[in-house]
């Protein structure tokens, strides 16, 4: 008859609840990762600033002798830079003679890590290699000299039709 009222059966509202627990079941990982991705790339974006700071120092010692004597590639500098955003608490820095830049960082639950002659790693932080002293060693601070033979051109250095550099490089 006309008075029948519309309505949803049990079977059908709870057909709806469990599509909606699968979805829900599927997503939250994928949503999941893509915050902890960018918390990651967050987290490295301040390690580079951390780092460019570094170089930036070193640049200035050139023209500060008070910097210049911190140069030595021992010498945490953590304290010393100045970033545009927040920096982290727990840090090391160092740059050596060359300029070129350690870094560890402790951000929350993750570490990260770049030796001078390293990438950027992240690590978790109760790793063993999550040490400040893991970074820098003995000879962190070597006198490269690179050799560079061939012959010289319009376009550079080449030998032949084909582009050659011959690199002799010496620690001393």
């Amino acid at each position: 008859s006309d008075n029948m009222k519309k309505a949803f059966t049990l079977i059908e509202l709870l057909a709806v609840i469990m599509i909606l627990a699968i979805v829900a079941l599927v997503a939250t990982p994928i949503v999941l990762d893509v915050v902890k991705d960018a918390r990651s790339e967050a987290n490295k974006e301040t390690i580079y600033g951390i780092i460019k700071a570094g170089k930036n120092y070193y640049a200035e010692s050139m023209l500060n002798n008070d910097k210049k004597l911190q140069m030595d590639g021992k010498t945490d500098i953590y304290s010393n830079i100045v970033l545009n955003g927040e920096k982290p608490e727990v840090g090391n820095l160092y740059v050596n003679e060359q300029g070129q830049v350690a870094v560890l960082v402790v951000i929350k639950d993750k570490c990260y890590k770049k030796n001078f002659y390293g990438e950027l790693e992240e690590l978790d932080k109760d790793n063993s290699e999550c040490e400040a002293n893991s970074i820098i060693n003995d000879d962190v601070a070597p006198n490269v000299t690179l050799n560079i033979e061939g012959t010289i051109g319009n376009n550079g250095w080449y030998k032949g039709e084909s582009v050659y550099v011959n690199m002799n490089v010496t620690d001393t």
